[in-house]
């Protein structure tokens, strides 16, 4: 369990995603609000924030939804800035304060309430050229055809499979409710020391996601397949394909990603209210 940490906020980045209506309102509050205990804001208007763009700030509040989140992973990791994430979106797995709650919980956060801080796993994939990228919540290898690729995956010395499929997704236990559950993976704490390999429409019905240690690193062949494959991080296209090969995945030992949390955070109670989960009503028999 994570204990409240206390934070001296001096400056706050304000990431707003303009497409979202009520986000632009909200972020001129928060900031008034600011002003009144003399606490500097700036705006951030760049999706994804570079990576050194939160150098010097306390604190990013994020307006929009997860996939507002995703855009300032990186700079948010590297400099160790805790993110607050003010719904807009539509499911808000991790923007799961609501533009209601940031009147209430900002003001305290900044006047220095103590807050409970998530510390999530990110990926770190690198290519054949030593180019590298980050992911909160995935990397996925998938075609671009309706012909499958033959991907080889390995761990260390150690072959893992062969896939003939559409694709490959690692994730993150953050990731776990995103693309990878819907291509038939499974849901994971976002606590848990792991990480998910999961086919993508496998061609042998055998093939399923297995749930690997959070030390494990993967390496990821293309043997065969189509020439259009797509490797992305988080959603954002990466890499040179003719190029990229073979891929390297790892959870990053250095860095986390620190993301503010309701006092009396459950995942579960996350999972039933998001996914709309059933099952829950009184079983009775009829006669």
């Amino acid at each position: 369990m994570n204990t409240p940490t206390r934070l001296r906020v001096r400056r706050i980045a304000l990431a707003v995603n303009p497409s979202k209506s009520g986000a632009d309102g909200l972020a001129a509050e928060l900031e008034a609000c600011a002003r009144e205990r003399n606490i500097e804001t700036c705006r951030v208007d760049a999706f994804p924030v570079p990576a050194d763009g939160l150098a010097g700030f306390d604190l990013c509040c994020v307006l929009g939804g997860d996939g507002s989140i995703l855009g300032v992973v990186e700079a948010a990791a590297r400099e160790g800035v805790p993110v607050l994430g003010f719904n807009f979106g539509a499911l808000g797995f991790m923007a799961n304060f609501s533009a209601e709650e940031a009147r209430s919980v900002f003001p305290g956060i900044i006047g220095g309430k103590p807050c409970t801080i998530d510390q999530r796993a990110v990926l770190e994939c690198r290519d054949a050229t030593g180019a590298w990228a980050f992911a909160l919540n995935d990397v996925v290898v998938k075609t671009l055809t309706p012909r499958l690729a033959r991907l080889q995956v390995r761990s260390g010395d150690h072959d893992i499979n062969d896939y003939y499929a559409d694709g490959v997704i690692i994730a993150t236990p953050t990731g776990s409710t995103a693309y990878n559950v819907s291509a038939g993976g499974p849901i994971v704490h976002p606590n848990a020391r792991a990480i998910v390999l999961t086919p993508i429409n496998p061609h042998t019905l055998s093939n399923r996601a297995i749930v690997l240690d959070e030390e494990t690193s993967l390496r990821i062949d293309l043997r065969s397949g189509p020439d259009e494959v797509r490797i992305s991080c988080d959603g954002r296209s990466i890499f040179d394909t003719a190029t990229a090969f073979p891929l390297h995945v790892t959870t990053c030992r250095d860095l986390r990603f620190p993301l503010i949390q309701h006092d009396d955070y459950s995942h579960f109670h996350v999972l039933r209210h998001k996914l709309q989960w059933t099952g829950n009503a009184p079983f009775r028999l009829s006669r």
